[in-house]
């Protein structure tokens, strides 16, 4: 596994790939994770879950930062050769140095997209010269691409990467692990010091543009003021708010709870009661996967939902496309808050469908099953 970042480094490939690493890992194969040391004191290599990580110190910022990993990434493949498939994840410097590795090796190369739209990896890259240059080896290299969603595959085969190369595998959540647990709630609620009567949604992820934590704040702005509006807002962020934003939240105080940094969100989700994602572009959420799998309904922009995000059968509520995210949503959630017992039975549908398409089980199969198929196809061609 080659990716620039990890655990305890937070984000939607880094919790991806350490699901993926620690599952193959508990299921009998030997997996070394390549990665930057992104706090100086980290150790250079350590077991975690059953599967190696080494962390190679870099120096300066951008992109200095990422030459630096490519090269020690690049030099420790060449001198340690015993490795049957290279995963790469997001298209960065960890896809090109897997590229490179793998030519020269003979090894057979997956890289993994993440995001859609505005914050996807091909609009992110197309937006700097060395983005282009990037998506351009990619597009005429030999890996394998692999997409977290239909929306994703749809951009990789339109930028012009053959079918033939391409395959769909969905994100994976572990469901043993973010479970419902309906009699914790009130305790939960008490720890984390939210109201017990209030009804609370939850938004975990980053604050960056497109992800639309702007509009969740329209949204509780316009609703605090309502006396049909009864619900409070948690935000569980990578970082800090910026500062302007930091004052609206503060204005909101009692209505909006805020937590950054949190290692283990599933408390949160557990004591929540929806989930809600406003976001311009998903490749495929894990929070969405995290919640639904503890049992929260969700709420949706058509962009972020689920690809298959049906809303009696999977507890969703989509808003529809190019709709006013913040007035839709408040209205939608002004009539839930009417129906409170309709919440437990979207939830149940939420959980049922991630059970059956989305568990880490099956996804760790179709990942096997996709290497295995890689190994056969390159030591044919390679004699």
């Amino acid at each position: 596994m080659l990716i620039a970042r990890f655990p305890p480094t937070l984000g939607g490939a880094e919790i991806q790939c350490s699901r993926l690493s620690g599952w193959l890992a508990r299921n009998g194969h030997d997996v070394v994770v390549l990665t930057e040391k992104s706090i100086p004191d980290q150790p250079d290599r350590e077991r975690v879950d059953g599967f190696d990580v080494i962390r190679f110190g870099t120096w300066g910022g951008l992109p200095w930062s990422s030459l630096g990993y490519g090269i020690k990434a690049l030099s420790y493949l060449l001198t340690h050769k015993d490795f049957d498939v290279l995963h790469a994840h997001m298209i960065a410097t960890p896809a090109i140095t897997a590229s490179l590795a793998g030519l020269i090796l003979k090894v057979p190369v997956l890289i993994k997209v993440t995001g859609g739209r505005r914050t996807g990896d091909f609009s992110t890259s197309q937006s700097s010269f060395l983005g282009q240059v990037k998506l351009w080896l990619v597009k005429r290299g030999h890996s394998r691409v692999v997409c977290p969603s239909q929306e994703t595959y749809q951009e990789a085969k339109s930028f012009g990467i053959p079918p033939e190369r391409l395959s769909y595998i969905p994100n994976g959540v572990d469901t043993a692990y973010f479970s419902p647990a309906i009699s914790l709630k009130s305790r939960l609620r008490s720890s984390l010091q939210w109201s017990e009567s209030a009804l609370v949604a939850i938004y975990v992820g980053r604050w960056a543009k497109g992800k639309g934590v702007e509009t969740l704040l329209d949204l509780w702005e316009a609703g605090a003021s309502r006396p049909d509006f009864p619900w409070h807002l948690a935000l569980v962020l990578s970082d800090p708010a910026p500062e302007a934003m930091a004052k609206r939240i503060q204005r909101l105080q009692g209505r909006i709870h805020t937590a950054y940094g949190v290692m283990d969100t599933r408390p949160y989700y557990q004591a929540a009661d929806l989930a809600i994602l406003l976001s311009e572009g998903e490749g495929l959420s894990n929070f969405l996967l995290e919640a639904m799998s503890c049992a929260l309904p969700t709420l949706t922009t058509a962009a972020a939902a689920l690809p298959d995000a049906e809303a009696d059968k999977t507890g969703t509520h989509t808003l529809p496309p190019n709709a006013q995210a913040a007035t839709e949503s408040l209205t939608y959630l002004t009539q839930l808050a009417k129906q409170i017992n309709r919440l437990a039975t979207l939830g149940e549908a939420a959980r049922r469908h991630i059970d059956k398409n989305y568990s880490l089980d099956q996804v760790g199969l179709s990942y096997l099953t996709l290497y295995k198929n890689m190994n056969c196809y390159d030591k044919s061609i390679h004699g």
